[in-house]
């Protein structure tokens, strides 16, 4: 199991899961039933599958030990393993937060979030 998973939230979702300290999920994670997250390794893809329209994103990595109860690793996109959250997120879970303008990223095949 990697030690940080990732959830890309845009500047709305970031600050309700900010002023509520819970995040129940983006649209897409309702309709799923589960709260979409990546690993460090598949952020930049995620992000321009998925993002491309979005100026102001915030990614935030979280401490997957304690998500680990409702953690689990399934097969989805290129056949990779993603992590799934199938729970609320807790704030307190939060390890990091960096803000992304997308049409910066864009100029830039790199990432980092220590």
């Amino acid at each position: 199991m990697k030690k940080y998973v990732f959830k890309i939230l845009t500047l709305n979702e970031w600050k309700q899961f900010k002023e509520n300290k819970i995040f129940k999920g983006s649209k897409l994670d309702l309709i799923s039933g589960f709260i979409h997250l990546s690993s460090k390794e598949q952020l930049e893809e995620t992000l321009n599958i998925h993002y491309l329209n979005e100026n102001n994103l915030v990614i935030v990595k979280l401490m997957a030990y304690f998500l680990k109860k409702n953690l689990k690793w399934e097969r989805s996109r290129n056949n990779q393993l993603f992590p799934h959250l199938f729970d609320v997120l807790n704030f307190r879970y939060v390890s990091n937060f960096l803000f992304l303008n997308m049409h910066k990223f864009r100029n830039y095949s790199y990432l980092d979030i220590s």
